[in-house]
């Protein structure tokens, strides 16, 4: 009797593998840089939060020690100098307050009780304080008076919002009530906290505060970054201060201008501060160029003025003498270093292994970082400074993973708009065959400054939609970032052309190719990916099914975000200035072309976005059903730009992913 071979199953990634998946951050070395501290984020769907704990590791891999558990959120972690216990953020009792715990393991300790939230804490070098950042009400002359006026504001009859100033809200926060980041320094041995910025009235990274200050290293200053500009904030502009440790004035190391500084780092052997620059005005965008400040003399230089790259983050190995910094060329995240003495052009490019962020010098001439690929999630890994090579130290997610095939990546070039050459990521689906061809997803990235790059991505998981049975293109249209600032500003006062040629191009490459079925095509994104898909919708009819998250729909509905500033240079025209700026404007919006709507569109959007405002979401939706074109709108009250919430995120990946099947661009696999 002959026996039959039984054929080996494949399993698919799932939404319940998805979100069983640690998420992993904040690499923090401590000071013999022996040792890592790491947090770990769980989503929990059955309270829609994540929880998060804090976990230790060898720079050499090997075991990790779970530091910290339980249902609260525990981040931020700060090794002692001395090395003996870490301090760390956590909302365990109720409120967000710092915490000291011993390396080893134990009972954590509860360092203050404060009526504000605190944020990023770090030790002074003599281990004796700690500092850290949080928002304090203007009216509030001490901290022992901000609980009373926040209780003010709590039980107000009258709530209204009421300002004369440009800047009044961002993201998902409004900005009228004068609430302003602090530094603070906590004395352990009296418990006592010492406002080192009192009154201060001026705005830190609204968009990300971590990392916009440093403590020297003989622990008596401090550098940090603050906008410039005051109200009504016509422009916004930040600087490089400094204040003591002790208290007293600030300092100003930069000039009134309004350019953007941040990110100040010490060296280790305090002679020199290092900062990135943005010169230009209202471009969100502009290549980051690091400046060298020498403290003994003031001097300021400039360094790898030639480089064509823009660092996203840099820190100093522990000799002083170069940087180590992560920086984005052609859809990979690369780690480099840099000689502080000024004499290298450019940077070397030490490392290239997909997608690094989170850098930090460590022992040995080594550094930790976060590694992501498309095919992996965020792990903690180390390079060798000198030969590159990169060590995986952690692998959270091969329980979830194991067994489960995912989609390999191609990346390709194509002949896009001008000409000019265009990069894409393309992801095949599991048990893909060759000369087989599968609907094809074009996911669109928002920005327009930003990219797909070689990184897992937890909003949108490309992997999720190869399992789909998709072929999922990600295209780096024009505009996108690590190809280059003059490829960068070619959106300019053209949004939508070349990026929607570069996608239709794409497209027609991947069917070219044998890889894309041309009756199953749909396309995706958000923000300015959303635009984009609404672009689509009026200017073809070739794509079964669209998907629209927070979109831009209508460019002087725009005017009405969070953050106006720089929309004349993108738009190549400001509205006040007559008739010909307008038509130049709205000849950019999808919102001018809804005659020629065809194909059903699920419209997404988050209540608390503030970037893109719902008004885009609706205006987009009411149109498709005044014309009984098929459309779905799913509105989230409480979530922002992204769709954050565990369960709502599941929420979300469900419904898109139904609306691609519904429309026959997938089917069950």
């Amino acid at each position: 009797m002959v026996r039959k071979t039984r054929k080996s199953v494949r399993r698919l990634l799932n939404e319940d593998d998805f979100f069983r998946l640690d998420r992993l951050s904040s690499p923090a070395v401590s000071a013999d840089g022996s040792r890592i501290a790491y947090v770990v984020s769980t989503p929990d769907l059955g309270e829609n939060r994540f929880r998060s704990s804090i976990h230790v590791i060898s720079i050499e891999g090997g075991e990790h020690l779970e530091l910290t558990s339980g249902s609260h959120r525990d981040t931020s972690p700060a090794w002692a100098p001395q090395g003996t216990r870490l301090a760390f953020v956590s909302d365990r009792d109720g409120s967000q307050q710092i915490y000291a715990i011993d390396a080893a393991g134990g009972e954590a300790r509860r360092l203050t009780d404060l009526p504000i939230a605190p944020i990023e804490p770090r030790w002074l070098p003599d281990g004796c304080g700690i500092v850290f950042m949080g928002i304090v009400p203007a009216e509030a002359r001490d901290l022992a008076e901000v609980g009373k006026r926040l209780q003010e504001r709590v039980s107000a009859k009258v709530r209204v919002r009421v300002t004369e100033d440009r800047l009044y809200r961002f993201w998902d926060k409004w900005h009228v009530l004068g609430d302003f980041m602090h530094l603070f320094v906590l004395d352990l041995e009296s418990r006592e906290v010492l406002d080192l910025t009192p009154g201060m009235r001026r705005f830190f990274d609204l968009w990300d505060p971590l990392g916009s200050f440093d403590v020297s290293p003989d622990g008596q200053e401090l550098a940090f970054s603050a906008n410039t500009t005051r109200q009504p904030y016509p422009s916004i502009g930040s600087a490089i201060f400094t204040v003591p440790v002790t208290g007293g004035p600030l300092r100003q190391l930069t000039a009134e201008d309004l350019f953007h500084h941040d990110l100040p780092r010490y060296s280790p052997d305090g002679r020199w501060l290092v900062w990135g620059t943005q010169t230009q005005r209202d471009f969100y965008a502009d290549p980051i160029r690091l400046m060298r400040y020498e403290r003994a003399t003031g001097q300021t230089r400039p360094l790898a003025a030639e480089w064509n790259a823009s660092p996203a983050e840099w820190a100093f190995t522990r000799d002083s003498r170069r940087l180590v910094m992560t920086a984005e060329c052609e859809q990979r995240s690369g780690i480099f270093t840099l000689a502080v003495s000024g004499e290298e052009a450019v940077p070397t490019r030490v490392a290239d292994p997909g997608w690094a962020t989170g850098v930090r010098p460590a022992a040995d001439d080594n550094a930790v970082f976060l590694l992501g690929s498309l095919t992996r999630p965020p792990e903690i890994a180390r390079v060798d400074l000198q030969s590159g090579a990169v060590t995986r130290l952690t692998s959270s997610a091969e329980t979830v993973l194991a067994g489960v095939e995912l989609g390999a990546v191609r990346q390709m070039r194509f002949e896009g708009a001008g000409g000019h050459p265009i990069s894409m990521h393309v992801m095949l689906p599991p048990g893909y065959r060759q000369g087989e061809r599968y609907p094809l997803v074009q996911l669109v990235h928002g920005g327009p400054h930003s990219s797909w790059g070689d990184d897992w991505g937890w909003r949108w998981c490309p992997q999720l939609f190869a399992a789909q049975g998709c072929v999922t293109a990600m295209v780096n249209f024009h505009g996108s970032t690590g190809f280059g600032e003059q490829f960068l500003r070619s959106l300019h006062g053209a949004q939508p052309f070349a990026p929607f040629e570069d996608i239709m191009r794409a497209t027609d490459y991947l069917i070219a190719e044998g890889l894309a079925d041309p009756k199953r095509l749909a396309a995706a994104g958000a923000s300015y990916g959303g635009y984009m898909i609404a672009w689509i919708a009026g200017h073809t009819d070739r794509f079964k099914a669209l998907v629209d998250h927070a979109g831009v729909f209508d460019l002087m509905t725009q005017y009405g975000e969070d953050k106006t500033y720089g929309n004349e240079r993108a738009y190549g025209a400001a509205p006040w200035d007559g008739p010909e700026a307008l038509a130049k404007i709205h000849a950019q919006s999808p919102s001018n072309f809804s005659q020629a709507f065809r194909t059903p569109v699920l419209v997404t959007h988050g209540e608390q976005d503030f970037r893109v405002p719902t008004a885009h979401s609706f205006l987009f939706y009411n149109l498709l059903q005044a014309q009984e074109i098929p459309s779905r709108l799913v509105i989230y009250p409480d979530e922002n730009h992204w769709i954050l919430k565990p369960a709502h995120s599941r929420h979300w990946f469900g419904e898109v992913l139904g609306w691609l099947k519904r429309w026959g661009v997938t089917s069950s696999r």
